[in-house]
Parts: structure tokens; C-alpha cells; sequence
């Protein structure tokens, strides 16, 4: 029974893939105000979007629109994450369709600041 349990658990843990405690974006002071930094998580083939918000306060989403997939774009003039596809709009404050047939607000991640770098879980 044991040996059965171990397996067990073991798929369980395959199914879900690796446990990710995040991943490095950027210094802390690399980006200013309005700016944005891409890379990918939690994954390679994930493109994500790490902004800083011109309160100062730093937020990440994925960069698929969850209309069609097509990747949005930060627009400082506006303030949003803009899909240049179907004209979809999302709140840069917290991912929420904004305009736009998207159907759902975009999925964000966790954004932590230690020890000079921020971090996205």
C-alpha cells in the first residue's frame, strides 16, 4: 500500500508540474514610472508583462488577451493594457476588461520587492 501511495503522489506532483517560487524580473530602480519590463512565467512558451504604475507600485499579468490569446500592451498615454486585435482594453491597476470582447479580466500575478530585486510568484 505504500508503494502504491508513493506513486500516487507522485503523479500528483508531475500533474501539477514544478512547484515555481518565482522568478528575478528586474533590479529595483530599473524601471522608472510608466515603464514595463516583458518576460516570461510561469514558463518559456507564457508571456507575461511586469509594469510599474506611476504610483510607484509594481503589478504583473499575463500577456495573453483572454479574448483571443494576442499579446497586449502597456500604454503609458492611457494607462491600460491595450490588445491591438479587437481593440480590448484591461486596467493596468488590476487586469479588468476595461472594453473590448474579452471575456475576463487577465490573469496577474504576485509581485514581491526583496533584497534589491522584484520578484514575481
Amino acid at each position: 500500500m505504500g508503494a502504491f501511495i508513493q506513486r500516487a503522489d507522485g503523479l500528483w506532483s508531475a500533474l501539477r508540474g514544478p512547484r515555481s517560487e518565482g522568478i528575478d524580473v528586474a533590479k529595483e530602480g530599473e524601471l522608472g514610472p510608466g515603464d514595463y519590463r516583458l518576460f516570461n512565467y510561469p514558463n518559456q512558451a507564457s508571456p507575461a508583462i511586469l509594469i510599474r504604475l506611476e504610483s510607484g507600485r509594481y503589478v504583473a499579468f499575463s500577456q495573453s488577451c483572454t479574448h483571443l490569446m494576442c499579446p497586449v500592451h502597456f500604454s503609458k498615454a492611457r494607462g491600460q493594457l491595450v490588445c491591438p486585435c479587437h481593440q480590448g482594453y484591461f486596467s493596468a491597476e488590476d487586469g479588468r476588461v476595461l472594453a473590448g470582447p474579452p471575456p475576463r479580466s487577465l490573469p496577474q500575478y504576485r509581485v514581491r520587492v526583496a533584497r534589491g530585486m522584484i520578484r514575481v510568484i
